[in-house]
This record gives structure tokens, C-alpha cells and sequence, in this order.
């Protein structure tokens, strides 16, 4: 999604996105962290993670 939208995080600074812990990955994050964006990891049923 980001790749094809690349304006999803370039022209929303802080974005948060939420990702389900079986998606998230250290490559996800720092993916993310490169854009400009954050993820908060969480599982079935929980708190967010990260």
C-alpha cells in the first residue's frame, strides 16, 4: 500500500499505523521509520505492543 501511496506518510506527519503481530516485522518498522511513520503491533485481543 505504502509503496503504490506513497503520500499516505509523506503528507501525514506522526502517522501511526496499527499492525496485526503476525504482519509486523523489524523490516515493517524500520520500513516505516524510513518514511516518516510509526506501527503499534497488537494481538488478538491486547494492548498494543510497540
Amino acid at each position: 500500500m505504502l509503496d503504490r501511496e506513497p503520500g499516505a506518510v509523506t503528507d501525514r506527519p506522526g502517522l501511526l499505523l496499527i499492525a496485526d503481530k503476525d504482519f509486523a516485522s523489524k523490516e515493517f518498522e524500520a520500513d516505516l521509520a524510513r518514511r516518516g511513520a510509526a506501527a503499534s503491533v497488537v494481538q488478538a485481543g491486547g494492548a498494543p505492543q510497540g
